[in-house]
């Protein structure tokens, strides 16, 4: 896919005591399929999760994003629903679940933005995590 968008990720993660923010813009693929948004772009080692390649699916009520590289694992944010999955990092595997709280999906064929809310089970473990993804396609 060829980067024909900026877009930016602000990820804000909560585990009730401590708040942390993480904030990060690149160039990266963005279109449309059989009624479906595609967000496409690369992860880098300085950003702290591996070289990563990202590939977000946007349906009505489900977002499916897929991790290949350092990093590997297809998660599955669906509105309402717990659902699971197997990270793949360099030193193993972790079973983790995800419940999707909110999905609000304001795209259109120029861009626009993305937001979703989901709570991230790891053991007993959990963290609140509100996810905005906005794609810019002008002036690129």
């Amino acid at each position: 896919t060829k980067e024909n968008a900026q877009i930016t990720l602000l990820s804000v993660q909560s585990d009730g005591n401590e708040k942390e923010e993480m904030n990060f813009d690149t160039l990266g693929g963005f279109y449309q399929r059989d009624g479906k948004f595609y967000i496409t772009y690369s992860e880098h080692r300085d950003m702290g999760m591996g070289n990563s390649r990202i590939v977000l699916k946007i349906e009505p009520d489900t977002i499916i994003m897929r991790r290949m590289g350092d990093f590997q694992t297809v998660m599955v944010y669906k509105m309402g629903e717990v659902t699971e999955f197997i990270y793949r990092v360099p030193f193993g595997e972790l079973n983790l679940k995800i419940k999707t709280t909110s999905i609000k999906n304001e795209l259109t064929e120029k861009g626009g933005t993305l937001n979703f809310r989901y709570d991230l089970f790891a053991g007993g473990d959990v963290t609140h995590n509100d996810m905005t993804i906005t794609v810019k396609t002008e002036n690129i």
